[in-house]
Parts: structure tokens; sequence; C-alpha cells
């Protein structure tokens, strides 16, 4: 999938250019990654949260996306770029059996960076997280959209807008040249889905009772599922 940005694509001198640290052992810095990318770990109530950074070639530091595990990282990481698309792998350390042994997170770019050469520039844009398989489900012509939830009872509804238009089907993968056009928050014990209202329009919907359905707004006058 795409390039691997090497460690040494990018390299600050205020940053060590070792590629990134094992980091249950070095928390409390900001590790690079590769390419314009850093990493930084802390330990709360044996919970370690990580940061991750975009670095510009002034010098700005731009923290856009945080997550959690019980257990650190190993010094085993990937990154790599598709487009518009980043992707970043990393391998935890544990010994449980049964735990997913790596955390892969991919990001839409679209907005901010047009293009490898851009990376050490400033954000113009926070990048979107996108599903974790980049899976997008149908809505009607070019859009399409994906939900992630947060936590049982807070969700994030996606409305995504695909380069290909003649792209058919229900489901789709997002791929470099599509691009995330708004972000709706949705709280809701339920997992959020799509419906049409008793008007014909797109609407999120949810099981919860007493939910109001939340009106999708697209770039177009039909707003109707398609059939």
């Amino acid at each position: 999938m795409g390039n691997k940005l090497s460690k040494t694509d990018y390299k600050p001198v205020q940053h060590s250019d070792q590629g990134m640290r094992e980091i249950g052992f070095h928390l409390d810095q900001k590790n690079p990654l590769g390419g314009p990318f850093f990493i930084e770990g802390n330990l709360t109530n044996e919970i370690y949260g990580f940061i991750i950074y975009h670095l510009s070639n002034i010098g700005i530091l731009t923290e856009f996306f945080l997550f959690e595990t019980f257990h650190p990282l190993r010094n085993k990481f990937n990154v790599m770029y598709d487009g518009s698309i980043v992707k970043f792998v990393f391998e935890i350390d544990s010994v449980e059996k049964e735990l997913e042994h790596i955390c892969e997170y991919s990001f839409d770019f679209s907005k901010s960076l047009q293009s490898k050469n851009d990376f050490s520039c400033s954000l113009l844009s926070m990048p979107f997280l996108l599903h974790p398989d980049r899976k997008i489900i149908h809505l009607r012509g070019k859009y399409w959209y994906y939900v992630i939830s947060v936590n049982a009872t807070y969700h994030e509804f996606y409305i995504v807008e695909s380069s290909d238009t003649p792209q058919s089907g229900f489901e789709s993968t997002f791929m470099s040249g599509d691009t995330v056009i708004a972000k709706i928050n949705v709280e809701s014990s339920n997992f959020p889905f799509v419906r049409n209202n008793e008007e014909g329009n797109l609407v999120i919907a949810s099981a919860d009772e007493g939910f109001v359905p939340i009106p999708i707004i697209l770039p177009t006058d039909d707003l109707t599922l398609a059939k």
C-alpha cells in the first residue's frame, strides 16, 4: 500500500534520527515515526496514552490524534503514504495471547496535504480518521459514509465524496482522491444507521427511545437513498 516513509526522509535538528524508541521506557518524549510525524507517550493510572504530531518545516508542532492502550508500544512501526492517505501501524508489547498485537490508524489528509512533498508544510486542516478497514457505505450518487464509535454512547458519522463517480454497489473502500466533506457527532447507546424520513430525506437514526433523527445534508437537492 503506497510508499513507506523512511525515518531518514525528514530530520529536524531538534530530534534524533534513530527512529521510534521503546516508548514503554522512554515516555514523555517525542519520538520520530518517519517523515514529519512524531509520537509521544505517557502513563496514567496504568493506561498508556499516545499523541501523534505533525512537525512543519518551520518548527510548528501540531497534535492531530490521541489513542490509548493498556500496553506500551514496541519499537516496530510502519508509516505508509498512499495518495492523500497516511497509515500508521504500531506493534503492542504484550504477552496476552488474546490481544490484538498491532494498532492501525489511517487518516485522510486530502484537505491539508496534496502530495508527499507537502508533508513538511503546516497542516491546512486536521486530517480525518478513517474506518479501520477504510470501508464506506453508499448514500447517494458519489456520496458515501462511515461511522467510528468513540465509545459506547458516542459515535462520529463521516460523509465522503468519492472521486470515482461511476463507483457502484452498497459498500466500497476509501481510496486516494476520496475526500471527507463532513463529520457529524452522534450521541446514542445503539449504533447509528441511515434511513429515509417521512419526507423522503436522508437522516441518521438510532434504536434509542426518543432519539431525534439528524438530517444528512448533501450538496444536492435529491437526498433520497439510492435504490
